[in-house]
């Protein structure tokens, strides 16, 4: 098997990564702007960061099979 070939886990892992980032960046940008916190897209970023989440750790448990 090729080293270039990506796996489910690997990209549950990245899915999950990336919705963290989303909504850690999302918290960061309120503390930021001084807690002007509740607009619709910034529910929308956290409720989007967290169905990513959710996706990656569906992909958990496939394991190593390449895509």
């Amino acid at each position: 098997m090729p080293a270039s070939i990506i796996t489910k886990r690997q990209l549950g892992l990245l899915f999950i990564t990336a919705g963290v980032m989303v909504i850690a960046g999302v918290l960061i940008f309120d503390l930021l702007r001084h807690h002007e916190f509740g607009g619709a897209y910034q529910w929308a970023a956290i409720a989007g960061g967290g169905l990513l989440s959710v996706l990656g750790a569906t992909l958990l448990p496939l394991g190593d099979d390449p895509l």
